[in-house]
Protein backbone atom coordinates (compact mmCIF):
# COMPACT_ATOMS: atom_id res chain seq x y z
CA UNK A 1 0.00 0.00 0.00
CA UNK A 2 3.13 2.31 0.67
CA UNK A 3 3.96 2.06 -2.80
CA UNK A 4 1.43 4.17 -4.37
CA UNK A 5 1.17 8.12 -4.22
CA UNK A 6 -2.55 8.50 -3.43
CA UNK A 7 -5.59 6.28 -1.81
CA UNK A 8 -7.13 7.13 -5.61
CA UNK A 9 -4.33 5.74 -7.84
CA UNK A 10 -4.79 2.60 -5.28
CA UNK A 11 -7.93 2.20 -5.53
CA UNK A 12 -7.84 2.05 -9.63
CA UNK A 13 -4.79 -0.62 -9.32
CA UNK A 14 -6.77 -2.60 -7.11
CA UNK A 15 -10.37 -2.18 -9.53
CA UNK A 16 -8.27 -3.18 -12.44
CA UNK A 17 -6.79 -6.03 -10.96
CA UNK A 18 -10.23 -7.62 -9.06
CA UNK A 19 -11.59 -7.28 -12.85
CA UNK A 20 -8.37 -9.19 -14.61
CA UNK A 21 -9.14 -11.24 -11.59
CA UNK A 22 -12.91 -11.45 -12.64
CA UNK A 23 -12.56 -11.81 -16.20
CA UNK A 24 -9.55 -14.24 -16.53
CA UNK A 25 -12.26 -16.84 -14.69
CA UNK A 26 -15.10 -16.06 -16.97
CA UNK A 27 -15.22 -18.85 -19.57
CA UNK A 28 -17.10 -16.98 -22.14
CA UNK A 29 -15.74 -14.41 -23.60
CA UNK A 30 -18.84 -12.00 -24.47
CA UNK A 31 -19.23 -11.70 -20.58
CA UNK A 32 -16.17 -10.26 -20.03
CA UNK A 33 -15.99 -6.75 -19.00
CA UNK A 34 -14.24 -4.42 -21.29
CA UNK A 35 -15.42 -0.41 -20.45
CA UNK A 36 -13.94 1.79 -18.04
CA UNK A 37 -14.54 1.31 -14.26
CA UNK A 38 -17.75 1.33 -13.11
CA UNK A 39 -18.34 3.09 -9.52
CA UNK A 40 -19.52 -0.62 -8.04
CA UNK A 41 -15.84 -1.91 -9.06
CA UNK A 42 -14.44 0.97 -8.01
CA UNK A 43 -16.70 0.67 -4.62
CA UNK A 44 -15.41 -3.03 -4.49
CA UNK A 45 -11.84 -2.14 -4.62
CA UNK A 46 -12.11 0.37 -1.16
CA UNK A 47 -13.57 -2.28 0.32
CA UNK A 48 -11.07 -4.75 -0.48
CA UNK A 49 -8.36 -2.38 1.58
CA UNK A 50 -10.67 -1.45 4.19
CA UNK A 51 -11.29 -5.10 5.31
CA UNK A 52 -7.91 -6.04 4.88
CA UNK A 53 -7.42 -3.35 7.25
CA UNK A 54 -9.76 -4.33 9.57
CA UNK A 55 -8.65 -7.99 9.87
CA UNK A 56 -5.08 -7.35 10.55
CA UNK A 57 -6.13 -4.55 12.80
CA UNK A 58 -8.14 -7.75 14.68
CA UNK A 59 -5.49 -9.86 14.06
CA UNK A 60 -3.43 -7.54 16.51
CA UNK A 61 -5.86 -7.39 18.80
CA UNK A 62 -5.64 -11.08 19.45
CA UNK A 63 -1.65 -10.90 19.06
CA UNK A 64 0.24 -11.53 22.07
CA UNK A 65 1.85 -8.58 21.25
CA UNK A 66 -1.12 -6.54 22.22
CA UNK A 67 -0.82 -5.50 26.03
CA UNK A 68 -3.50 -2.35 25.75
CA UNK A 69 -6.46 -4.28 25.19
CA UNK A 70 -6.60 -7.79 28.04
CA UNK A 71 -10.59 -7.64 27.84
CA UNK A 72 -11.89 -10.90 24.91
CA UNK A 73 -12.58 -9.06 21.57
CA UNK A 74 -13.93 -12.03 19.38
CA UNK A 75 -14.60 -11.63 15.74
CA UNK A 76 -16.51 -12.83 12.46
CA UNK A 77 -15.98 -11.32 8.91
CA UNK A 78 -18.68 -13.45 6.89
CA UNK A 79 -20.18 -11.82 3.93
CA UNK A 80 -18.72 -8.53 3.91
CA UNK A 81 -20.51 -8.14 7.60
CA UNK A 82 -18.21 -7.21 10.37
CA UNK A 83 -19.19 -8.53 13.86
CA UNK A 84 -17.19 -7.45 17.01
CA UNK A 85 -17.98 -9.68 20.35
CA UNK A 86 -16.67 -7.74 23.14
CA UNK A 87 -16.69 -9.91 26.61
CA UNK A 88 -16.25 -8.13 29.58
CA UNK A 89 -15.00 -10.20 32.94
Amino acid sequence: MDQFSSYDYLKRVTAWTLRFNRNSQTKNIAERIKTHLTTTELQAAENYWLFKQLTSQLTWIHSKENKLSPTPVHYCLCNHLLMILIFSE
